[in-house]
């Protein structure tokens, strides 16, 4: 759902001189309406800090292996009915049993690997499953804390990659479900491991198998701040972080959502008047 603004303000002080037209644009999945921004800016997911890495093959030609490790990358893992806030929920966009998000820095090493991922988003107003679900996840209760596996399922620009390769070169994009794109991992109240991938393909005679994988520790932001709770047999929160002092610009930004705030589409049109300046 697209909104448009129309603003009009005169630019000189008579309304025969000049006009400033305005046209702010903006989709309802970017916006501070939507259940995903609201959520997220009030803090209710819990954080894992930690690092990513990629590790690439090339079956054909040893040459082309590669490996990079980023720091500064954060998941947060949320419930579908987030603890902290009782009018807040995903259920009606949302099918899967839990909610998360990756978001780091690329890579300062030539590698200039970067991911991100979120596995769901209300991308209108009236979302529905169909266009809002980007990766379908399970999660099975094991030995005090929970086993997941995902596949990705729907083409959005909330999940997109990047690398710099040394045989491939440089490339960045969108990830595509074509690419059969897989989830696995484990989520435990003090920290999280998550690989994704295979992803493999061929290319001048060369067999390609990419993986990125992370590894987070929970950030503790107190006794009130956004936490796990496994009481059940679901993943749930309860909380909210409050306390940013000491947070990187990665963490209180990390998610997809939360680094493409608001998409800005500014149109400015000068029109003189013929009436001289009073």
């Amino acid at each position: 759902m697209l909104l448009s603004y129309l603003f009009l303000a005169p630019l000189l002080p008579t309304l025969s001189s000049a006009y400033v037209i305005i046209v702010y644009t903006y989709t309802w999945s970017q916006s501070g309406n939507s259940t995903s921004r609201q959520i997220l800016d009030g803090g209710y997911n819990a954080i894992f800090n930690g690092s990513l890495t990629m590790k690439m093959t090339a079956d054909g030609d040893a040459s082309c292996n590669m490996e990079d490790t980023v720091g500064n990358y954060s998941m947060q893992i949320g419930a579908i009915n987030p603890g902290g806030n009782s009018s807040l929920s995903r259920k009606r966009y949302d099918t899967n049993p839990y909610y998360f998000a990756l978001e780091g820095p690329a890579s300062e090493a030539d590698a200039g690997t970067f991911l991100a991922l979120e596995s769901s988003r209300d991308m209108s107003e009236n979302a529905t499953a169909a266009e809002s679900v980007f990766w379908q996840v399970t999660s099975t209760k094991n030995n005090g804390g929970f086993d997941t596996k995902g596949t990705f399922a729907l083409y959005s620009e909330w999940n997109s990659q990047a690398l710099n390769s040394n045989c491939e070169g440089s490339f960045s994009g969108n990830v595509d479900p074509i690419n059969n794109w897989t989830m696995t991992g484990r989520i435990e109240e003090g920290k999280v491991n998550f690989t994704f991938g295979p992803a493999p393909w061929d290319e001048d005679g060369v067999h390609y198998v990419r993986t990125w994988s992370f590894e987070g520790v929970f950030w503790d932001q107190g006794v009130d701040g956004a936490k796990l709770v496994f009481n059940g047999d679901s993943i749930e929160t309860q909380g909210k972080y409050v306390n940013k002092t000491n947070a990187t610009t990665e963490q209180q930004n990390s998610a997809p959502g939360a680094t493409r705030v608001w998409s800005w589409s500014w149109a400015l049109l000068i029109v003189t008047g013929l009436a001289s300046f009073m």
